[in-house]
Order: C-alpha cells, then structure tokens, then sequence
C-alpha cells in the first residue's frame, strides 16, 4: 500500500526558520517498517527527492542513498560552517551528534558482517 504522509520533525514552531519547508514521506512500508521516498518542497516547488537503499546491496544492488551518506553530507556542510564565520557551539554540538550517529549505524553494519561470517551453534 502506498502511503504518504508529513514529516515535521525540522520544524520549529510556526512560521519560524523553517522557511516553510515541507517533507513528504512516501511510498510503500518496507519490513523493517520504513518508507524509503522523501520529498522535500517549498512555495517555490520540488527541492529534493530522496531515495533511500531497499534491502542488502548485496542482495537488491544499490537502489538508493543510506543514511551515512546523508548524514555525511550533513556533517561535512557544518564541518566547513565551523571553519567559517558561522562557527557556533550550537553547529559543534549538532555536528559531534551526527559524528556519533554515523558510527553507530557503522557498528550496526559491523555486527551484521560479524553475524553473517560467524557459524552459528546449534
């Protein structure tokens, strides 16, 4: 079943710095209970479309983004924010953040590597 609904966690309260952008989580739920098409829009139309990977690579091929590759962008706009005059212990914080968010689904895809070549016991 395709379903569409509205993502609002960016927002701030109304009207306030989130330049009336809206996300739109579409598509059909995946069984890890995700969707994985994004749409991000404003006034001014389609500004992005996001298509995250469906299923192991291995198995389906690379069919969409990860989320440590959009986290990486991320990180690497606030990385050259702080080494500009917008350098600010709020962008620091939000950057260690997503420093840490990228290892630990790094450490998600090491356990998963480490339980596929392990032989289990039975």
């Amino acid at each position: 079943m395709n379903t569409v609904r509205q993502v609002t966690r960016h927002h701030i309260e109304p009207g306030r710095a989130d330049m009336n952008i809206q996300i739109t989580a579409q598509g059909p739920y995946g069984p890890g209970g995700d969707q994985s098409q994004y749409v991000v829009t404003s006034g001014a139309g389609v500004l992005c479309h996001v298509q995250f990977q469906q299923g192991n690579p291995a198995d389906h091929g690379v069919n969409g983004v990860s989320l440590e590759a959009l986290l990486a962008i991320c990180l690497d706009r606030l990385d050259h924010l702080q080494r500009g005059p917008y350098a600010n212990s709020y962008n620091e914080h939000a950057r260690l953040d997503i420093e840490r968010a990228i290892e630990s689904l790094n450490d998600r895809v090491r356990e998963r590597e480490w339980r596929r070549s392990t032989p289990s016991e039975t």
